[in-house]
């Protein structure tokens, strides 16, 4: 059997697992991002994550995919602007690996892999018009009409955390002014939890989320702040590209409905009623490793860059 490594590379966790072509996962590693290190620091242990790999593959590699969390550049294949992993700006990861570990390495925004992982395997499966929505250190997303993945000319289509919802709104870390990443990436989140809720200020997000399930108030209203906004934002996507469903996934998107009805909430009271009345909202189903087999998927789909 032929099989691919995936890797998602995240602010603050690394994720890789071994693929079968269609959409399986299996072996699934997970390790602490040495982003502080520096960039080869990061090369090195991406390549020694790959090789852990490859030894428990046991069939034939047929290439290795990575997703980024960024804008990367298709033309020059190197990466634009990392917001959270900044140390990658400018750098040719793909070819930088190829080079330490002797195999084809291709490589995408961590957001297009989620959506590829999911439409492969998950919660889109058979789907042909979604957005897909990563809630995490950012706020990443993904476009696929006719089942297509919407790339724009250099290959950053489907920002979607840094589409402004308001003019005058807070700064967000890209430099312009209210961004949706800006309201519920990480840091808006406990912006507005230092501003509403003072006493969580110190209580980490998966914390957050289970005192949230488990029916905390405050909890739960910091979660629906969240859907609240990003309805906001996805109705006027929903507008331009009428999806067939949306898809929400990342580490803050656990807490289920207490997040997914706020949004539903919202898209029914902003998005046009023959749009809103038809689209499904759908929590991700292959969790934080949508990206992984994603990631895994665009080796068989693209070869080596």
């Amino acid at each position: 059997m032929a099989v691919t490594i995936g890797i998602d590379l995240g602010g603050s966790r690394i994720k890789g697992g071994i693929i079968e072509q269609d959409g399986t996962l299996r072996n699934s590693m997970m390790a602490k991002t040495r982003i502080s290190f520096g960039y080869d620091a990061l090369v090195t242990q991406l390549a020694e994550l790959i090789e852990q790999l490859r030894f428990c593959a046991k069939d034939r590699l047929e290439g290795i995919g990575i997703g980024i969390p960024g804008l990367i550049d298709n033309n020059s294949f190197k990466v634009i602007n990392s917001q959270n992993i900044d140390i990658l700006d400018g750098h040719a990861v793909a070819s930088d690996l190829t080079r330490k570990t002797g195999l084809p390495v291709v490589m995408s925004n961590d957001a297009d892999c989620m959506a590829i992982g999911e439409g492969l395997s998950g919660a889109a499966k058979d789907v042909k018009h979604y957005i897909a929505v990563t809630l995490g250190t950012g706020v990443g997303g993904a476009i696929v009409s006719n089942g297509v993945l919407i790339q724009g000319v250099n290959g950053g289509g489907g920002e979607i955390g840094h589409m402004s919802i308001d003019m005058n709104g807070p700064e967000c870390s890209c430099g312009a002014l209210g961004c949706l990443e800006a309201y519920i990436g990480r840091e808006g989140i406990r912006h507005y939890v230092k501003a509403s809720y003072p006493k969580l200020v110190d209580t980490s997000l998966k914390k957050l989320c289970e005192m949230a399930i488990k029916g905390n108030e405050s909890a739960a209203n910091i979660y629906w702040h969240i859907g609240h906004y990003l309805g906001i934002g996805l109705a006027s996507l929903v507008n331009i590209f009428n999806p067939q469903i949306i898809v929400v996934g990342g580490g803050i998107a656990g807490a289920g409905d207490l997040l997914l009805k706020p949004l539903e909430n919202e898209l029914k009271l902003r998005a046009l009623n023959s749009y809103a009345e038809n689209i499904e909202v759908r929590a991700a189903e292959l969790g934080n490793w949508a990206g992984v087999v994603g990631a895994g998927s665009l080796a068989w789909k693209n070869g080596a860059r």
